[in-house]
């Protein structure tokens, strides 16, 4: 993987695995499949009033006094104490507790319900009768239909004009420009909900400043934002961004409240952009292979380096005007 190692690993919570991961990579964090353990929950408790609870003890953004409060209410409601399952299931909380993870990016990936989608699709197009040729054809039909829907949503990520639907329309134009569709719905839920939001002032230090955000009507939901103007860094107790990496309606308060009109460097995740893959497409072409798959990979190539091209001078006219005149005379000369 590029002399890269993974960053973040889900697992079922087998012992096993988790050993391995610890030993072969040290530096990854190692969280627990919420669904796993919601359905060992059921299983070893069967209190089916217990999921609920125990459902916001693995999602909810808490801190960790308000998690050791809400774990305590939880024993004595159900009457838990004493129970070995529940025991061991507190001992590895660092692990599952999104308020233990939550300056860990994980995107937006909390179960193993990806690899069970993967799984799902290709039992599809393979079964057990398959011979050897007829398991690879269907396992190239499967890897098709994936390529196929990442096609289609570059496609509309890089050619369809997304409707602006909340007030802060210079915020979604914005975010249109630089963000993936998928993602720039998120960021749109999290303009609409920027708006129920009261903001002030707690101090400021030469070119910082701190603020408190609290949500309109429940005061007790407080959070603190931290500019550094001089910088363009925001830094937002909830660590959502951190943990996700889309800027949060807290943050977007206190940008509207700062007057800046357009996402900083620091909040764009490049993960989650339009051309977040072309630096990895490589320009060395395939010996001895197929003409097709040739001719695939220069396209690909090709509309990479395009797109770059076309982002970078869409913006200035003067670049505009020049990137405009050499490709004509490149085609010409072609």
């Amino acid at each position: 993987m590029g002399e890269k190692s993974p960053k973040a690993v889900i697992t079922d919570g087998d012992l096993a695995m988790r050993d391995a991961i610890k030993n072969v990579l040290p530096d990854a964090t190692h969280r627990l499949c919420g669904w796993h353990l919601q359905r060992n929950a059921c299983e070893t408790i069967k209190n089916p009033n217990l999921l609920r609870d125990f459902k916001g003890l693995i999602y909810d953004n808490n801190d960790h006094r308000d998690f050791d409060r809400r774990w305590e209410a939880i024993l004595d409601k159900h009457n838990l104490v004493g129970s070995t399952w529940i025991e061991k299931t507190y001992e590895t909380r660092a692990i599952w507790s999104h308020c233990f993870l939550w300056d860990k990016f994980f995107g937006y990936i909390r179960t193993t319900s990806q690899c069970e989608g993967i799984n799902s699709l290709i039992r599809f197009y393979i079964n057990r009768k398959n011979t050897l040729i007829d398991f690879m054809h269907n396992l190239d039909r499967a890897l098709k239909k994936y390529r196929n829907n990442e096609l289609i949503a570059d496609f509309k990520s890089q050619c369809l004009e997304p409707v602006m639907i909340t007030s802060l329309e210079v915020y979604e134009r914005s975010a249109s420009c630089y963000f993936t569709r998928n993602i720039f719905k998120e960021i749109c839920n999290e303009i609409q909900r920027a708006g129920a939001l009261n903001i002030k002032v707690l101090s400021t230090t030469l070119d910082k400043v701190e603020f408190s955000v609290t949500a309109l009507g429940d005061l007790a939901k407080d959070r603190r934002v931290e500019v550094d103007r001089g910088k363009n860094l925001f830094l937002c107790s909830c660590k959502l961004f951190e943990s996700r990496g889309i800027p949060y309606s807290h943050v977007l308060c206190a940008m509207k409240f700062e007057n800046i009109l357009e996402f900083p460097d620091s909040l764009i995740y490049k993960r989650w952009t339009k051309n977040a893959k072309n630096e990895f497409i490589s320009t060395e072409m395939p010996v001895n292979d197929d003409v097709e798959r040739v001719l695939k990979f220069r396209v690909g190539a090709l509309a990479s380096n395009c797109n770059k091209l076309c982002d970078i001078a869409c913006k200035d006219l003067t670049k505009f005007d020049e990137v405009q005149f050499e490709l004509v005379n490149l085609v010409i000369r072609l």
